[in-house]
């Protein structure tokens, strides 16, 4: 991860190694965590999270490179190791979601501090500030395999983890969502409690011709991750917070990673990446995929398809290498 990372930067002269060094950072505490995963499969969910949670901060708290550190999971910002150089990025986590013995995830987001360099952020670096303004995001997904995804700014790269190496070797650089699209993904238990927008598109995939594939786990992580891969829409429309996305933790790093493989992002009345957070534990309707998904959602919620301003086709990065 360390050497495609910093290989990426160089195409950039003003670039800095350090957001390369966090990303690896983060990849060593997924390592850890899929240990744990592996050894105690039938653990109580909360004692997997705090250890998921514990792993994650350990690793960013000493790396020097971090002026804030926020976890979804305890709700707070996290201090920062004693001694160790305060760094310029803010990184907010989840750090695991899903059920123990079955799939499970982790997220995060990254953004560059507003606060003046040299001492450790607050909550002014973090609120007020819209999806678009996050340098990198990404996801792991703990399965069968171990899969981190990510992005800085220029594609979605995805990695596995090599059991006899130990190390996650590069499966897909720039990757894109499919076209056409395969998967849909919601809660059908709250679809009464929808608005009606919603409850039509979600009958419209069930009567469909073009065969769609119905999957929902309780593991956001790989309901998006398939999605990404396969094509098609995942849905969290609430109304309860229960079935929304915290925004800060999962909502803004999914609707960043969608953006940068060529989907949509909604909040079915406007981009999601539009949004900023107004309070630590803002939570949003989320609508990402394909865009000929999200676009028809908007339609039958809003009655027309709602612009971004700009669209980023990752075919644009391939060209650009060549």
């Amino acid at each position: 991860i360390k050497r495609f990372c910093t290989d990426l930067q160089r195409k950039f002269p003003h670039g800095s190694n350090d957001l390369s060094l966090l990303v690896t950072e983060l990849g060593v505490a997924y390592k850890c965590v899929r240990a744990e995963l592996c050894d105690s499969p039938s653990s109580d969910f909360s004692k997997l999270a705090a250890f998921a949670n514990a792993q994650i901060h350990a690793s960013l708290a000493s790396s020097g490179l971090c002026c804030l550190i926020f976890s979804s999971l305890v709700k707070t910002q996290m201090p920062l190791e004693p001694g160790v150089d305060v760094g310029n990025y803010i990184v907010v986590y989840d750090p695991l979601t899903g059920v123990p013995g079955g799939t499970m995830g982790s997220t995060f987001s990254v953004y560059y501090r507003k606060s003046a360099p040299g001492k450790e952020g607050d909550s002014s670096d973090l609120l007020q500030r819209t999806g678009y303004e996050q340098v990198a995001a990404g996801y792991c997904l703990f399965s069968s395999v171990t899969i981190l995804c990510f992005s800085m700014g220029y594609g979605v790269h995805m990695f596995m983890l090599d059991q006899i190496s130990g190390h996650f070797v590069l499966v897909k650089k720039h990757l894109s969502i499919p076209t056409n699209p395969v998967v849909y993904s919601v809660d059908v238990s709250v679809l009464s409690n929808v608005v009606d927008g919603v409850r039509k598109f979600v009958s419209e995939l069930d009567h469909s011709d073009a065969k769609r594939v119905f999957r929902h786990e309780e593991n956001t992580v790989a309901n998006f991750h398939r999605v990404l891969t396969r094509g098609g829409i995942m849905m969290m429309p609430g109304p309860n917070k229960t079935d929304l996305a915290n925004f800060l933790g999962v909502a803004a790093p999914l609707a960043f990673i969608i953006r940068q493989a060529g989907g949509r992002a909604s909040v079915g009345k406007r981009p999601l990446l539009e949004l900023s957070a107004w309070s630590l534990e803002m939570s949003v309707p989320m609508f990402c995929g394909s865009r000929a998904d999200v676009d028809r959602l908007e339609e039958l919620v809003l009655g027309h398809a709602v612009p971004e301003a700009k669209f980023l086709d990752p075919a644009n990065y391939q060209s650009y290498e060549m």
